[in-house]
């Protein structure tokens, strides 16, 4: 297990790169979770190491490590489930489990996606489905008209014109 390999998960996971330089809180929580799995899952590698991998230095680190430990683990507890999620797998330090891991991050990442795209289909649903309300509610009007045949050739000549506009 390496530093690269818990940095790796931590940008699948939260689908940003760790190793950008900026100090959008998301980029800084991404980074301070990387530096407080890398301690807890092997205590032997060094402030130098980690903050090598993504390219900074060890008093960085260790201001993230105190940071993720007084303030990020409680006022944003998706961090806390991230690391423990991270660090129960990376514990176990098998070549077998770190490619689980690595699938388990896929298909969460896939099933976040799928998520993100059925939320997007429902509401083109529900559009369409009162574009549907609306419709009928025109049929039945017409229906009810004496001067349906009118209606609805005037209907058509607005329809033909309006496909045939030209927009400069």
């Amino acid at each position: 297990m390496t530093p690269r390999q818990v940095a790796t998960a931590v940008n699948k996971l939260l689908l940003i790169d760790i190793r950008t330089k900026n100090r959008e809180i998301h980029f800084v929580k991404a980074r301070a979770l990387y530096y407080y799995v890398c301690k807890k899952v092997d205590e032997r590698w060094t402030f130098l190491a980690i903050g090598q991998e993504i390219g900074v230095d060890h008093a960085t680190v260790l201001h993230g490590v105190k940071m993720y430990n007084q303030n990020y683990c409680f006022y944003y507890p998706e961090l806390k489930n991230y690391a423990e999620f991270l660090i129960n797998h990376f514990k176990k330090n098998d070549i077998e489990e770190t490619k689980k891991i690595e699938e388990e991050l896929d298909l969460y990442l896939f099933l976040k996606n799928e998520n993100e795209f059925l939320k997007v289909q429902l509401a083109f649903e529900k559009q369409n489905k009162n574009r549907f309300k609306i419709s009928d509610k025109i049929e039945e009007l017409l229906e009810k008209s004496p001067k349906k045949d009118l209606i609805i050739e005037r209907l058509e000549a607005l329809i033909n014109m309006e496909s045939k506009k030209v927009y400069l």
